[in-house]
């Protein structure tokens, strides 16, 4: 039976270190034998996109975790994501390490890559001490991480792991500054109206579970049924035209 491997991180097209270090992370994964499914912030190459950050990046991590059973669980860490560069009330360090060391607890083995400047990546290096143990294989793209990642957690396995050096394919698009001012996800998601957004769909999905998917189905259709039904309604469809047009008239 296959060993599985879910890594988390931006991802090709997607330029920037930060997808070189998650490319890096597949191909070793591969090296040693993982069949690996890839997850990234934003759409990508990815098979599926998981738009969250702060401690609901590690409620949905934790989620797909234990629906999965992945062997090992690689996230791939950079400034802004999943630690918040900006967090809220709700989302500060420690409560994202902490919601995120209680998903990779789930795995068999857990590695936590770190990428970009030692600067933009204090969030997550003074919160590797609740991450350890979880956290069983820290990996760093730099040496000055990996020296400040040991200086933290002298108990960890603090490896230096390249990028991979292969081209990603908008990096000559965009040349270097472009690329780094890609971030992990996609501006909107940031927004209170995104975030109440995923908070109901994760709230929906841990009540009603295996059955949320035929829920939302439901309720989808119902809705379009009831806007079918109104534009059935006499005068209705003329009056909104008319609505429309005085409106756009006011302009």
């Amino acid at each position: 039976m296959a060993r599985r491997c879910l890594v988390v991180g931006s991802y090709p097209p997607v330029p920037g270190p930060a997808s070189a270090a998650t490319l890096a992370a597949v191909e070793r994964a591969r090296e040693a034998g993982y069949e690996v499914r890839v997850i990234s912030p934003r759409p990508s190459a990815a098979a599926r996109v998981m738009a969250f950050d702060g401690p609901g990046f590690g409620a949905e991590l934790e989620r797909r975790c234990r629906l999965n059973a992945y062997d090992r669980v690689v996230v791939c860490a950079q400034p802004g994501w999943p630690f918040p560069a900006r967090p809220g009330l709700l989302s500060g360090p420690a409560r994202t390490a902490r919601r995120l060391a209680r998903a990779l607890a789930v795995a068999r083995e857990a590695e936590l890559v770190l990428t970009g400047p030692v600067a933009d990546m204090a969030p997550v290096i003074v919160s590797l001490p609740l991450l350890w143990p979880a956290v069983g294989t820290v990996s760093a793209s730099s040496a000055a991480l990996q020296a400040v990642a040991e200086a933290v957690v002298p108990q960890a396995q603090v490896r230096l792991a390249p990028p991979s050096t292969r081209r990603l394919p908008l990096e000559d698009l965009l040349g270097a500054a472009g690329s780094r001012g890609v971030g992990a996800m996609e501006p909107g998601q940031g927004s209170a109206p995104a975030r109440a957004r995923r908070l109901a769909g994760r709230t929906a999905r841990r009540l009603l579970g295996r059955h949320e998917p035929a829920a939302r189905a439901a309720v989808l259709g119902a809705a379009g049924r009831a806007r079918g039904g109104l534009g059935q309604v006499p005068g209705l469809r003329r009056a909104l035209g008319l609505a429309r047009s005085l409106r756009g008239g006011r302009g």
